[in-house]
């Protein structure tokens, strides 16, 4: 059963916008758009759409992180999921979705909350495989201190 109030920590959809349009009636659009279809997916599916202003400074950091993901520096709207984070001082992890083109066509074919299904539930693999792989870092380094140590 999917919840409309997603919790804390959950996965969501994140929408890389720029409100500094500067005249781009059509980037204005898309946008606006893309946050409309996003909303009307994710609702079905129980996700969360957080919008991201990239041309806000306290945003500067993550949009370029957000770039480097997608390829695709200041091109708008990219969309990209957010993986769930158990751990609150864990950095969180993203994956890039897509830009509004292929957003617009996996709406159109109705086959655009499947693929965000499909992308959540990839991100949570990472997380595991990520989390199995700190386990094992912190269980060996305790290994080593006591060899060290003894």
């Amino acid at each position: 059963m999917s919840s409309s109030c997603p919790t804390p920590g959950a996965p969501k959809i994140v929408l890389l916008v720029s409100r500094c349009f500067g005249g781009h009636l059509e980037q204005r659009s898309k946008q606006d758009l893309a946050k409309l279809i996003l909303d009307r997916a994710s609702s079905g599916i129980g996700l969360e759409v957080e919008e991201v202003d990239g041309s806000l400074p306290e945003n500067r950091d993550l949009r370029t992180k957000l770039f480097v993901l997608s390829g695709e520096r200041g091109k708008y709207p990219q969309v990209f999921v957010r993986a769930a984070s158990d751990n609150s001082n864990d950095n969180e992890q993203y994956a890039f979705f897509g830009l509004f083109d292929e957003i617009e066509t996996q709406n159109d074919c109705g086959t655009l909350e499947p693929a965000l299904l499909r992308a959540v539930a990839g991100q949570r693999r990472c997380n595991n495989e990520r989390q199995k792989q700190s386990n094992f870092s912190e269980r060996t380094r305790g290994a080593s201190n006591s060899i060290t140590e003894g």
